[in-house]
């Protein structure tokens, strides 16, 4: 959601179809753009810029969220893999048990993507 005052600027005749509106606090905000596809033929267009809804909003950030941490386990995982090899097998039992709390973490997330879906 906007929350601000903003300024178009289109290049009719001579500044014709600037405008402002402010966007503060509005779900949906409507207005008005002149269009010129010649300088005797501008008009306007009205049009809408919705808001994406929380569950929107929601899906999109788990979705990301859900892959970057999968792919952060992997990473991890992977490390662990060459430290025990190296023989730091403490330090590689730790991350390996941070990996499980990752994947336990993903799950639940996935959880609530498909409840979202």
């Amino acid at each position: 959601m906007h929350n601000h005052s903003h300024t178009h600027e289109h290049n009719c005749a001579e500044g014709e179809g600037a405008h402002t509106h402010d966007d503060a606090q509005i779900p949906e905000q409507t207005h008005d753009h002149i269009h010129c596809h010649d300088q005797a033929d501008a008009h306007i267009h009205a049009h809408a810029h919705q808001t994406p809804s929380i569950v929107d909003k929601s899906f999109a950030i788990l979705s990301y969220m859900l892959n970057h941490n999968k792919n952060h386990a992997a990473e991890l995982l992977a490390l662990a893999n060459a430290l025990e090899e190296k023989g730091d097998v403490e330090a590689a039992k730790i991350i390996k048990n941070a990996v499980h709390d990752y994947t336990e973490g993903n799950q639940k997330l996935a959880s609530a993507l498909e409840m979202l879906k």
